[in-house]
C-alpha cells in the first residue's frame, strides 16, 4: 500500500472513529433503533466518519456536515430552538418501555424498569408506543397523563406484586394492566397503588385482601360497565387518606384516574364520556357492576 492510499485509510479510520463515537453516545442516552429506517439512520452516520479521507477540499466540509449529524443524535435538545426540530418522550403502554422521537422521524426505545419482571410473568410483550410529551422551548404544555403513568412504569410497581397472594394473581394483574383496551386499568393501577402505599386494611393480609377484590381485577371493554363500577372511587380513596401524607408517586395516579375519567388525552374517550355522563345525572350507572365496584374495601370505612 502506497503512502497516499495509507494515509487515506487512516484518515477514513479516525474520521470513523469520530462519527461513531457520537452515535454510540446517542444510542447510549435515547435507546435503540425501534424501526428498520432508523437502524439505516444510524449505521448511515456511524459510517460517514469515512469521507474524511475524500479528495479535496470538499472531504473537511462532507465530514464536518457529518459530524454535526452524529452530534445532533448524540445531543439533539439544543437543536431543538431549530424551527421544525422536535423531540418527544415516548412510552409504551403495555411493556412499560421508555423511548424518544427525534426529527427526521427517529425513533428510540429501551426497557422500562419492570420490563423485564413483567415478560417473566406473562411471556413477550409486544410494545404499544405514545407520544407523550414534546421537548421544545416553544411549547409549554402538550403532555399525556394518563397511560404514560401507568403503575406498570413505577419503580415500587415490583412492590406491589409483593403484596399479591401468588403468581396466579399476580398475572392475573399484569394482564390487566398491560391490555390497552381495558377500561378499568387506570382504576385498578390506582387501587394497587392504595394498597402499597396503606399497606392492608385492618382486619385483611394477602390472602383475604385478594379474595376479596380478584373479581375487580378482570378486564373490562364495556365502557358503560367500566364507568358505572368506578363510580365514587377517587372519593373513596381521597377520604382514605384524610390523616396521611399523600406520597407524589401516588398523586400520579390519584390524577391519572381523574384524567381518565374526564376522557382527557391517553383516556379512553368512551369512558370518559360515559363517566361524566353518570355524574352529570344524565345515565343511569349498570346496577350490577355499580355494585361490584363497591364492594372495595376502603381503609377509612375499615378503620370504622
Amino acid at each position: 500500500m502506497n503512502e497516499s492510499k495509507r494515509s487515506r485509510v487512516l484518515l477514513a479510520g479516525f474520521g470513523v472513529l469520530c462519527t461513531a463515537a457520537l452515535v454510540a453516545a446517542s444510542l447510549h442516552r435515547l435507546g435503540l433503533p425501534l424501526t428498520l429506517y432508523t437502524w439505516i439512520a444510524v449505521a448511515t452516520c456511524a459510517a460517514s466518519g469515512a469521507t474524511l479521507a475524500l479528495h479535496g477540499a470538499r472531504s473537511i466540509a462532507v465530514f464536518t456536515a457529518a459530524l454535526a449529524t452524529c452530534l445532533y443524535l448524540a445531543v439533539p435538545f439544543p437543536f431543538q430552538r431549530i424551527p421544525g426540530v422536535e423531540a418527544w418522550t415516548l412510552f409504551d403502554d403495555v411493556g412499560g418501555r421508555s423511548g424518544w422521537a427525534i426529527t427526521p422521524g427517529l425513533r428510540f426505545g429501551t426497557d422500562g424498569p419492570n420490563t423485564a419482571l413483567l415478560e417473566t410473568y406473562v411471556g413477550p410483550l409486544e410494545p404499544n408506543w405514545w407520544h407523550q410529551a414534546p421537548h421544545s422551548p416553544y411549547i409549554r404544555d402538550g403532555n399525556e397523563r394518563v397511560q404514560s403513568r401507568s403503575v406498570i412504569r413505577c419503580e415500587y410497581f415490583p412492590g406491589v406484586l409483593e403484596m399479591l397472594p401468588d403468581d396466579d394473581a399476580r398475572r392475573t394483574v399484569i394482564r390487566c394492566l398491560t391490555d390497552p383496551e381495558n377500561r378499568l386499568r387506570v382504576h385498578q393501577g390506582l387501587l394497587l397503588t392504595c394498597l402499597y402505599v396503606l399497606q392492608f386494611p385492618p382486619g385483611t393480609d394477602r390472602e383475604t385482601w385478594w379474595t376479596h377484590h380478584k373479581d375487580l381485577f378482570q378486564p373490562q371493554y364495556d365502557s358503560i360497565l367500566a364507568a358505572s363500577l368506578t363510580q365514587d372511587w377517587l372519593d373513596s380513596v381521597e377520604r382514605s387518606f384524610l390523616d396521611e401524607v399523600v406520597p407524589d408517586a401516588f398523586g400520579l395516579q390519584l390524577r391519572a384516574a381523574s384524567y381518565q375519567e374526564q376522557g382527557t388525552w391517553g383516556a379512553h374517550s368512551d369512558f370518559g364520556e360515559a363517566f361524566m355522563e353518570m355524574q352529570r345525572g344524565q345515565r343511569q350507572p349498570e346496577p350490577r357492576a355499580l355494585e361490584m365496584g363497591r364492594r372495595v374495601t376502603w381503609w377509612l370505612d375499615a378503620k370504622a
